[in-house]
């Protein structure tokens, strides 16, 4: 009870301290809402997995690994210490005990957690609680520096990036998509600070951000590879397209769009040679292999089928349309098996109205080209090609609702931006259009 306390405690002065750097009386309102939210939504989390589903899930199993590497580092903790920086193996006793001890990305996340686990005595709970605040972090300071950047759309991005129902669910507690969610919060807004000159990594502290957040991108390649690799390659291709068309002056949009694809396509190649887990021989037959890990588990719930997929470029670029709908709008309502399928179904709806608003619009409107297209560009491209891989190697609506979490906001806040959701530029885009 004394450990719980000291830790809200020392949450509670934290976030005391966040809530004191703004002068908009609305955010701290709508930070209080938000950080909020996590807690609540870690804790039905934590509830679902033994009482709602068969089996105990991953934030479980996350928590008995982590507990155990916890108990053993304070017992030992030079080898523990070893472990954690080097990676070395630990003992047989400890390593037998360990239910990922075969999933290397797993047993990564757990030996994360146990860290936490030293100072939190194993309490699930508070355990989750720091990462479900590290989520919110990230979420926040991508969707401030937006609402900062872009002050006509502040609403857009605070409603994406922290009140969206399945990711507040999904990306709380013990789960890697909450350490995720908050790397890329984090690393979206550096990445907008910077393309819009509002920062320079000249500047000492925002320098070290930026090595902090070096060290998170490497925490992500290690629990996520597939993340980091596309995540990566976008934001890459768009620092060094932005660089040429400045160079070069390029003006015309078809220009701009070809240079940042050839770009992007280079560094896909490229990083196809760069780790044996991207060689197409092993990437490409480690998604069939998931893929068909997935309907063995769950054959009697495999909705989503892709007739004759091979692990070939041309296969998974003709299946990519269906998989792109599947990770996107799907399940359907009538599809949905149980309640949070049906949450999941009805936040597709409203995304797929949503969308087919907001291409009506874009038709409609005679739309100037953003400043900040290529990353618009690289933005969209990063949703596309993460929802198609994660569909394809993850055919379940379960899993699948909660891998595409950390894409949600970004995909959100991308539709809701269109020009004529907003109430101020409504009236004088109809009087442009006629």
């Amino acid at each position: 009870m004394l450990i719980s306390f000291i830790h809200l405690f020392l949450i509670g002065l934290f976030l005391r301290s966040k809530l004191s750097q703004y002068n908009d009386p609305l955010l701290p309102r709508l930070f209080l809402a938000g950080v909020t939210s996590k807690p609540f939504a870690g804790t039905p989390l934590g509830l679902v997995y033994p009482y709602y589903y068969p089996y105990s899930g991953d934030t479980f199993r996350f928590h008995q690994d982590a507990s155990l590497l916890a108990n053993w580092g304070k017992n030992h903790p030079v080898d523990y210490l070893q472990f954690v920086v080097s990676g070395a193996i630990p003992p047989s006793p400890v390593l037998n005990k360990l239910s990922l001890a075969s999933e290397p990305r797993a047993l990564i996340f757990a030996k994360l957690v146990s860290i936490i686990h030293i100072f939190t005595r194993n309490n699930y709970w508070l355990s989750g609680l720091y990462f479900s605040l590290f989520s919110f972090l990230g979420a926040w300071n991508i969707a401030y520096t937006l609402s900062q950047l872009y002050p006509a759309r502040r609403w857009t991005a605070f409603i994406s990036f922290l009140f969206f129902p399945s990711v507040i669910f999904w990306t709380s507690g013990l789960l890697k998509e909450s350490l995720s969610m908050g790397i890329i919060g984090f690393t979206g807004g550096l990445m907008l600070k910077y393309e819009t000159r509002s920062i320079s990594l000249k500047n000492v502290p925002e320098a070290g951000k930026a090595l902090l957040l070096l060290a998170g991108l490497g925490i992500l390649w290690q629990i996520k590879y597939y993340y980091f690799a596309i995540l990566v390659a976008c934001l890459t291709a768009a620092l060094l397209a932005e660089a040429l068309i400045r160079k070069l002056r390029i003006r015309p949009v078809i220009h701009q769009c070809l240079l940042f694809e050839g770009i992007l396509v280079c560094l896909l190649l490229l990083a196809t040679l760069s780790h044996p887990s991207l060689y197409p021989s092993y990437f490409l037959p480690s998604v069939i292999q998931n893929h068909d890990a997935h309907i063995t588990a769950h054959q009697a719930n495999t909705p989503i089928t892709y007739p004759d997929l091979q692990p070939t470029i041309p296969s998974f670029l003709f299946h990519s349309g269906q998989a792109l709908v599947a990770g996107l709008f799907r399940p359907f309502i009538w599809e949905a098996a149980n309640p949070l399928q049906l949450v999941a179904a009805i936040e597709n709806t409203l995304l797929l109205v949503i969308t087919l608003v907001a291409a009506i619009k874009l038709f409609q409107f005679k739309l100037p080209v953003p400043a900040n297209f290529i990353l618009v560009l690289a933005t969209f491209h990063f949703i596309i090609m993460l929802v198609v891989l994660l569909a394809l190697s993850a055919p379940n609506f379960g899993e699948l609702n909660r891998y595409r979490t950390v894409v949600l906001p970004f995909f959100s806040y991308l539709l809701l931006s269109v020009p004529g959701y907003n109430l101020r530029t409504r009236k004088s885009l109809r009087r442009q259009a006629t």
